[in-house]
């Protein structure tokens, strides 16, 4: 048991189309298993093709850095922390690094910027070399997923669980 902190990229789409469609080229080729085979046939019955799909990938994550995950909860959700999914976007991912790079350069700045939080599982609340090594993890993974993700076609999403 502890904090488990999860930061993942998502990417969606959404698509409702009728079997009739296919002289528009849009073909149902979906085949469903045998045991869905009554589900299948009655979508089709009612000429109707609905698809759904999120691809989700996880990119990071931490054990006990509560205080990464005060100030996401903080920040970005309002305060309110019920091990929901926390939507981040390019600036708060910029944010995020900014401040982690003000404590790196100045550790007296770690309790003001990045308080650490108490909670049940969460782990030290002391400012101790554990808690500067997360701070270089975060900085290391903020600056990857700044250079490598394409906030117009993922989104980023950070959940944590205890």
């Amino acid at each position: 048991m502890g904090l488990d902190m999860y930061f993942e990229v998502k990417k969606g789409n959404y698509s409702v189309y009728s079997r009739g469609d296919a002289d528009k080229g849009i073909n149902d080729t979906t085949e469903y298993p045998e045991d869905l085979k009554v589900l299948a046939d009655y979508i089709y019955e009612r000429n109707f093709k609905s698809k759904s799909t999120e691809v989700s990938y996880q990119i990071g994550y931490f054990r006990k850095f509560n205080a990464l995950h005060g100030f996401i909860v903080n920040n970005y959700a309002d305060g309110v922390d019920h091990c929901q999914p926390i939507y981040l976007d390019e600036h708060n991912i910029k944010k995020m690094l900014e401040v982690c790079e003000q404590i790196r350069d100045d550790h007296s700045k770690a309790e003001t910027l990045m308080p650490t939080e108490s909670g049940c599982f969460f782990g030290s609340t002391e400012y101790d070399e554990y808690y500067f090594q997360d701070i270089e993890e975060a900085i290391n993974l903020f600056k990857m997923i700044l250079e490598s993700i394409d906030f117009g076609k993922y989104s980023v999403y950070y959940e944590a669980s205890w």
